[in-house]
């Protein structure tokens, strides 16, 4: 599916601290599976601020396009690797 595809809910006002990680987790939603092939399954995630974010999973590496996986991927997944992984049952960092 295209990324136009998917239905975005109207922008909600950013809420500035104070927020858990739990709360910020609720505001996220799994969009659709993009793409698959041998090596990758690629989804979208819609992030708290209705961003759209492609998160690629293999065996090799899982990598996000938003800006706090840029920034601290490889320490630890973003909330958006998080909710996928977490969705599908399976490990967030590959062997």
């Amino acid at each position: 599916r295209d990324l136009d595809e998917i239905e975005r809910p109207p922008p909600r006002p950013r809420v500035q601290g104070g927020r858990s990680w739990e709360e910020r987790m609720a505001e996220i939603k799994m969009g659709a599976l993009v793409d698959l092939s041998k090596q990758e399954a690629i989804f979208v995630v819609i992030g708290s601020t209705n961003n759209h974010y492609k998160v690629h999973l293999s065996d090799k590496a899982n990598k996000c396009g938003c800006r706090d996986f840029r920034i601290r991927g490889k320490q630890r997944p973003c909330k958006h690797l998080r909710l996928l992984t977490q969705s599908l049952g399976v490990e967030s960092h590959p062997k």
